[in-house]
This record gives C-alpha cells, sequence and structure tokens, in this order.
C-alpha cells in the first residue's frame, strides 16, 4: 500500500487492513512508524518496520520489529567524530524539520549532548519538507547571521542539497563545517548537491547485505 509518506494515510490504510493480518511489513520511514506504534500495540499485530528511535518501538511493544539501527546513537556518534575531526568546531547551527518528530527528537538530543563537548547550539532552523527555493534562502541565511563554526542538517535528502547549495553560495567554503544526518544520503541529494559536497561529512547506516 502506498502512504505517499504521510503518516495520517499511514494510520488510516492500517486501521482498514489490520483485522486481515497477522503480520505488518513497513511502514518504511520514522514518522509513518511512530504515527502506527500504538495502533500496532493496540491491534496486536506483529509490525517490522523502521523503528529507529527508542519512543516508538517502546509504544509498539511487544510487537514492533526494528529492521534499521538505532537513528539517535547514529546521530550522536557522528557528531562525535565532526567535532573531535575539526577541534576548531565551537557552535553549530542545525537545520531540522518541525513537522518531522524524529528529526526533532534529533534535535533535542543533540542540543542536550554538544555542549559536553564544548559546542554551542546556537540555533535550530526550521526547514519545512515541502520547502520552496525562497524558504531554502531564508533558512540559510538565519543560519549565516548566527555565525557559527559549522552547520548540522537533520534534513532529507532534498532539502540538504538544497541547503548545501545556498551555504556554498554564500560564502562557506570550507566542507568540513557541514555535517549531515544519514537522512540525507540518497542518490538524488548526490546528484543534486554535486561539488557543493567536497569535504563536508555525512553518516550513513551500514548494510552487511548490500550488494554494493
Amino acid at each position: 500500500a502506498d502512504t505517499g509518506s504521510s503518516p495520517d494515510d499511514a494510520v488510516k490504510i492500517l486501521r482498514e487492513v489490520q483485522e486481515q493480518l497477522l503480520c505488518v511489513l513497513g511502514p518504511v520511514n520514522a514518522p509513518e512508524t511512530a504515527a502506527v506504534a500504538k495502533e500496532v500495540a493496540g491491534y496486536g499485530l506483529l509490525d517490522i518496520g523502521t523503528y529507529s528511535f527508542e519512543d516508538a518501538l517502546e509504544q509498539a511493544a511487544p510487537y514492533g520489529v526494528a529492521y534499521m539501527s538505532n537513528s539517535l546513537k547514529g546521530e550522536i556518534s557522528s557528531a562525535t567524530a565532526w567535532v573531535r575531526h575539526n577541534p576548531d568546531l565551537h557552535s553549530v547551527v542545525i537545520f531540522s524539520d518541525k513537522g518531522d518528530s524524529s528529526k526533532q527528537e534529533s534535535a533535542a538530543a543533540l542540543m542536550d549532548y554538544l555542549p559536553q563537548l564544548g559546542v554551542e547550539v546556537l540555533e535550530v532552523v526550521d526547514v519545512p519538507s515541502d520547502s520552496d527555493q525562497r524558504q531554502y534562502i531564508q533558512a540559510a541565511i538565519q543560519a549565516l547571521n548566527r555565525k557559527p563554526d559549522g552547520y548540522l542538517s537533520l534534513l532529507s535528502d532534498d532539502g540538504y542539497a538544497n541547503i548545501l547549495i545556498q551555504l556554498r553560495q554564500r560564502g562557506v567554503e570550507e566542507g568540513w563545517r557541514i555535517l549531515s544526518s544519514f537522512s540525507g544520503f540518497t542518490h538524488d541529494m548526490i546528484d543534486l548537491a554535486g561539488d557543493a559536497l567536497d569535504g563536508t561529512f555525512i553518516w550513513s547506516k551500514f548494510n552487511p547485505y548490500a550488494e554494493s
């Protein structure tokens, strides 16, 4: 079933079919999985989904099964490596999407954690998933006005690529100042961002079964 990446549609579809099923595979993104977690537990329906955040997994217990590693631990580990590799990083701006609960959870955790590494989070800039070019420009300028040492993106592929391009066009020449979450790592992002990616940092999840 095609949810169109809509948490509301994911819940609606699950409600319509749950009596016919013993097991569900999906949803395939964190916001949809979080939306159906309580439904899964209420129906007693086994769900193999993107339970990459603890809250959703706890809500679905004992019926939610995660096929993806814990995303929050990955965000923390990548930020730690980024800061240690770049000792001149003392302040950052985070790009997130207030409409995505998983990204907001990551942003909140990073706001708590980064000061322990001696890095101040100056601001969390909201970049909605349906942003247009004007909004990307505004978000980039908002971040640049804070004059941070670095920029950490929790955005999905299109959002990250566009923000990255705007930062580059406005004078961020050193790629090491920019870190992206795994959520931005797709072929489409690479095609769109192109040379703007040079020298930047990005983390992803390792799939031992992938052919390439």
